[in-house]
């Protein structure tokens, strides 16, 4: 049935929880949605699964989950034959996390109560504030969304945690909670939900004549101290990650550089686009049945989904005999760190566990090369820079280049001077092309508004390196500054 508006807006629809309430107590608009009265009341207090699983009549579940297909994730798994045990397990989880918040909050308060004699002072001065009062005054005054506006229309969308300046706003609201605010907070919770929610409205400035806009300049100034990971490496050292993926993949052809050819196992479900995909599926049996079911689900307007699902429980027709296939061992190129047997044949590979840091070096005629080194080499015995000295044009190692900088990750530098001077954080490596990836230093989710095209991504190669004048710099614990300049005018 479509809904009109004339229906949404009439009793013939009602607001329905995805997953039952009682069962559940979530009240959030990802458990919500729309439907008919008459599909309410033959659903009730069920999950749709337990509801239509056994197709009443009017309706078929297969339907059901075909128009749920179309729902955003957070709604769309709800329908799913296993979604209450799905809500266990994260409830389960929620519970464990707010228990342990709790507990370490009241950890924290005994330790840093040792800090004074609050016996004899008969005078409380540890206190620990709770989370929801902090969020209410936090709005009450005016302080969320004082980082940035965060939509076209310029109302915000709550507390910005891609933003790590965030804390910074929750300590000061919990520096002016005062014990009264905390007794006021007690009563009005007593009273009930509505009286706590109005609460931030009724409250007391932190100070007369506050105006947010007291708070923005500090907030501008603020720059994020952060501390790299850069190991130990020796004979008894740490390193900063794994040195590989857990991850083993067989090998078809070992390419001492560039990529290998390997083998690895891929679920049906997680193929991207089973028209290129089921290509590199290896048995060439199986990869013609794959190809003319999916040619088969397509046709009748399935997707990825319901086709990992046909050939998971179905099958498909292999040699003549039918064949459940969840997994697949597909034929791809990687970079792999080599796992040799006894008298030195590679056999099996793994794929790298990551890079450990990038030196930037000026060559010979003044240009500047950036080398990224993987942490799987850097902790190898006998490990020598050395090895990983930059190649001029001719790809003969440059014996003169100077070895300007070490970047690791986290590492904070600065580009620019005056009104261009930018302060970045560095994210990530991309050993193939030389690149750096950088953040704002405040930035706290980067990745996630790149992907949504919020920020365009800085990715300085190292000819860009310095023409932005790039260089490290020291941020202490309370965010001071230690600015070299550039290292070339």
């Amino acid at each position: 049935v479509n809904l009109s508006f004339e229906m949404v807006v009439s009793s013939k629809t009602q607001v329905d929880h995805v997953l039952p309430f009682s069962r559940t107590l979530d009240n959030s608009m990802s458990n919500k949605v729309v439907c008919v009265a008459g599909s309410n009341q033959v659903k009730r207090n069920k999950s749709p699964f337990e509801a239509f699983e056994h197709n009443p009549p009017g309706y078929e579940y297969d339907a059901i989950l075909s128009r749920a297909d179309k729902l955003p994730s957070n709604k769309k798994w709800r329908f799913g034959p296993d979604a209450m045990e799905r809500y266990e397990d994260e409830r389960g989880f929620l519970d464990r996390q707010l228990n342990e918040t709790a507990y370490l909050s009241r950890t924290a308060k005994n330790y840093l109560a040792h800090l004074y004699d609050e016996k004899s002072e008969a005078s409380v001065r540890v206190r620990v504030i709770p989370g929801r009062m902090t969020a209410l005054l936090r709005r009450g005054w005016g302080l969320e969304g004082i980082l940035r506006e965060s939509s076209k229309n310029g109302e915000t969308a709550g507390k910005q945690r891609d933003d790590h300046r965030h804390h910074a706003i929750d300590a000061f609201v919990v520096a002016n909670t005062t014990q009264g605010l905390l007794h006021q907070f007690a009563r009005a919770a007593e009273s009930g939900h509505d009286v706590v929610e109005r609460l931030a409205g009724l409250t007391p400035e932190p100070w007369d004549g506050f105006d947010r806009n007291q708070v923005k300049p500090f907030l501008d100034r603020m720059v994020v101290s952060y501390k790299p990971d850069h190991g130990t490496r020796g004979a008894r050292g740490k390193t900063s990650g794994q040195l590989h993926n857990d991850t083993a993949y067989g090998l078809i052809e070992f390419a001492k550089e560039g990529r290998s050819k390997v083998v690895l196992r891929k679920r049906l479900s997680d193929l991207k686009n089973p028209e290129k995909d089921l290509n590199a599926v290896r048995d060439p049996v199986l990869r013609n049945a794959l190809k003319q079911l999916w040619d088969q689900v397509k046709a009748n307007g399935g997707n990825v989904s319901r086709f990992a699902e046909h050939a998971g429980l179905q099958g498909v027709l292999v040699n003549g005999r039918r064949k459940r296939v969840k997994r697949v061992r597909m034929v791809d190129e990687q970079r792999v760190v080599p796992i040799r047997d006894r008298i030195g044949n590679v056999y099996k590979g793994y794929m790298p566990g990551g890079n450990e840091f990038a030196d930037v070096w000026r060559m010979r005629d003044g240009t500047w090369k950036t080398v990224v080194v993987p942490k799987f080499d850097s902790n190898q015995p006998g490990f020598s820079i050395e090895d990983f000295r930059p190649k001029d044009k001719s790809g003969r190692t440059d014996p003169t280049a100077k070895r300007l900088m070490r970047l690791h990750i986290d590492d904070i530098g600065a580009l620019g001077e005056g009104v261009d001077y930018r302060i970045v954080r560095v994210r990530k490596f991309d050993g193939a092309k030389g690149l750096v990836y950088m953040d704002d230093h405040n930035e706290a989710d980067a990745a996630r508004r790149t992907s949504k095209k919020l920020l365009k991504e800085l990715k300085p190669s190292a000819r860009q390196l310095k023409a932005l004048g790039f260089r490290k710099v020291g941020v202490d614990e309370i965010g001071r500054v230690l600015d070299p300049g550039p290292l070339e005018k």
